[in-house]
């Protein structure tokens, strides 16, 4: 695991050609949402390092507001990759007000570099549920949930692999590798948002050195 707090306009600058065997990654939405820091536009979908950094033959998973799926699918292939898939996550007890209902669902777009094969198949549809208690521990005002994206990256990955989040947040994508034996980057700017992740990722860590040694 390697977590790294800062700008990763920056920070990919550091990393390798051709390095990255996956990028999972939730960006600013360009919704400018209250909570939410440097989320005015999609400018975090425009970054051509992405693509110098992964392998070649390898994917790359972005969650993506409902509003600006178009624009994301059309700067990310304007950066080489190919539109795929999308995975859902779906909150059967979901109850995060919309401006006219309660949203339910979360879209993550997956895209190809060259001839991607996947490595295991899944169903495009994660139905998973909240609670309370959840909500109050993790706080972050968009947090995904770790088993969709142990989803994502058993199909687009295998276990060695090393897996990129720019944008870690919540830490969600550190914890799913280190369940499904990935190695891990990731990135974040938010001091605040930094300090939980690696609280999480820490936690998830202690709990599988508690059963390797029981």
């Amino acid at each position: 695991m390697k977590l790294l707090q800062g700008n990763c306009i920056e920070l990919l600058k550091e990393v390798g050609d051709n390095s990255i065997d996956l990028i999972v990654t939730d960006p600013p939405y360009g919704l400018d949402k209250y909570g939410v820091k440097n989320d005015r536009d999609i400018w975090a979908y425009k970054l051509s390092d992405y693509y110098r950094v992964l392998k070649d033959n390898s994917w790359i998973a972005l969650y993506s507001s409902i509003k600006e799926i178009g624009n994301v699918i059309k700067e990310i292939e304007t950066l080489g990759f190919v539109y795929e898939w999308q995975h859902i996550t779906y909150i059967n007890n979901g109850m995060v007000r919309g401006r006219l209902g309660f949203n339910k669902y979360m879209v993550c777009l997956i895209f190809r570099k060259g001839v991607s094969k996947i490595k295991k198949q899944i169903c495009d549809i994660k139905v998973v549920s909240t609670s309370s208690k959840r909500r109050n521990a993790i706080k972050h005002p968009t947090p995904k949930y770790t088993e969709a994206i142990e989803d994502i990256i058993k199909n687009l990955s295998k276990e060695g692999d090393l897996v990129l989040d720019c944008f870690m947040g919540s830490g969600s994508t550190g914890i799913a590798c280190n369940n499904l034996n990935r190695n891990f980057i990731g990135m974040e700017l938010d001091e605040g948002y930094f300090k939980l992740s690696k609280q999480r990722i820490d936690d998830a860590l202690h709990e599988n050195t508690e059963v390797e040694e029981k």
